[in-house]
């Protein structure tokens, strides 16, 4: 009698032990597919909110190098807005565009934004008139 218990007893730690090994073989094919997804999801974000940044920077240096041109021919004759074009121009070409780990990116962007925007309303042009509609408004959250 005591080897059918014996018996019952290893079937039943069979059977607890399988309900074990299949609850960690499910965890680990969870975790394996959550971070397959959550590379592909943030590689998806990463390139988007890339894409975005270095369009609105790509802008802003063709707008103050066209400024910069004019300005250098005494179209507009007023120093200060010089001295604004060139700060601005500085710090766009100081801009790391191969980073994206730096910790100075998000500060970066807004700074020269910041700047965008003085130098613009320094030339009494509007916002809404500039071209930068759907850069700022959607914002770059990080």
């Amino acid at each position: 009698m005591a080897a059918k218990d014996e018996t019952s007893g290893d079937i039943f730690d069979d059977i607890v032990m399988s309900e074990n090994t299949f609850q960690q073989e499910g965890f680990e094919k969870g975790i394996a597919i959550g971070k397959e997804s959550g590379y592909s999801d943030g590689y998806n974000l990463g390139k988007e909110q890339g894409t975005r940044i270095g369009t609105e920077i790509g802008f802003y240096k063709g707008f103050v190098s066209v400024w910069l041109q004019l300005l250098d021919k005494g179209i507009v004759n007023k120093p200060r807005i010089l001295k604004v074009a060139k700060t601005l121009h500085e710090k766009l070409e100081k801009f790391d565009l191969t980073d994206p780990q730096s910790p100075t990116l998000q500060d970066d962007v807004l700074q020269i934004r910041a700047k965008f925007k003085h130098f613009t309303a320094l030339l009494h042009i509007s916002q809404e008139n500039v071209g930068t509609q759907g850069t700022e408004k959607e914002g770059t959250s990080f």
